[in-house]
């Protein structure tokens, strides 16, 4: 990573979708079909795979995104914090 700019830029575009994806809001939306068969197993196979991502990339780059990029990170939870209400909005719709 330290050297080829191509492997940062994919590292570092997986590194910021990991930090927009939040597990609560998905699991709201997830609601929504509760009644589709294999819903529950199919949301916990996306968060386990999230949760996994997220350990492999925080490995590979050896540090946690909370310390390896603070300020993308403390932006991300502000906008999670802001959207809430409309996450909430459209789910009640």
């Amino acid at each position: 990573m330290q050297t080829d700019t191509f492997i940062r830029y994919v590292l570092t575009n997986i590194d910021s979708s990991l930090a927009s994806s939040d597990e609560i809001i998905f699991n709201k939306y997830a609601q929504l079909a509760s009644d589709v068969p294999q819903n529950a197993e199919f949301s916990l196979q996306l968060t386990d795979e999230l949760a996994c991502t997220r350990q492999m990339i925080d490995h590979i780059l050896d540090i946690p995104i909370s310390k390896r990029r603070e300020n993308h990170y403390y932006s991300t939870l502000l906008r999670a914090e802001a959207l809430e209400p409309l996450h909430e909005h459209q789910v009640n719709l």
